[in-house]
């Protein structure tokens, strides 16, 4: 889908259908969650970016502050200027910005200098093996106290059992999501 450019549409689409179904809970009385969304480097080169996703949330009337766009730290390499200036319009609405799969890309400590996300999606490469390789575990617990120390929001991706949630509460880390929580669910309309 990326290499034609139909990734484009392809996630317009899915942050409509999202929306909709956000929409959905609300009429019926539900609470409003945090929707999240992953999106490819050619997404965000888009030029309209920041205005295309603006637009679909107005049209399903979703609050801004209840989506968190996840990009990857290669997607930061590529246009830093552009990313930063997207980053802005995106918080500046409402909107938060997560750095998803952090430490296995091109990871730099320089990029939380230059990119002011809300919310560092841990990879779970690091969480897998915390019980079984004690470097593994070092980067994790750095990673946890860096986040700490610059007020910056960690979610560890990949908790699968209770060995993983232990490790992380030891490590004052509470917010995660992976399997140990639940699998994917299908959307029901009721």
């Amino acid at each position: 889908a990326e290499e034609t450019g139909a990734i484009v549409e392809m996630g317009k689409w899915m942050l409509k259908k999202i929306c909709d179904d956000h929409r959905y809970w609300l009429q019926k009385g539900y609470p409003p969650v945090y929707i999240s969304l992953n999106f490819s480097s050619i997404q965000f080169y888009e030029r309209n970016f920041v205005e295309n996703i603006q637009d679909i949330l107005a049209e399903y009337e979703v609050d801004p502050k209840y989506l968190i766009v996840e990009l990857t730290e290669s997607l930061l390499v590529e246009d830093s200027q552009k990313a930063i200036d997207d980053i802005k319009k995106l918080q500046a609405v409402g909107i938060k910005v997560a750095l998803d799969d952090f430490g296995t890309g091109y990871s730099s400590l320089s990029y939380l200098n230059h990119f002011n996300v809300d919310i560092i999606k841990m990879d779970a490469s690091f969480i897998r093996n915390v019980m079984l390789d004690s470097k593994t575990a070092i980067i994790a617990q750095a990673i946890i106290n860096l986040t700490k120390a610059l007020h910056i929001k960690l979610v560890t991706e990949g908790i699968e059992n209770w060995d993983h949630l232990a490790f992380l509460k030891e490590n004052n880390c509470f917010s995660g999501q992976g399997y140990l929580y639940s699998r994917p669910v299908p959307f029901l309309k009721i």
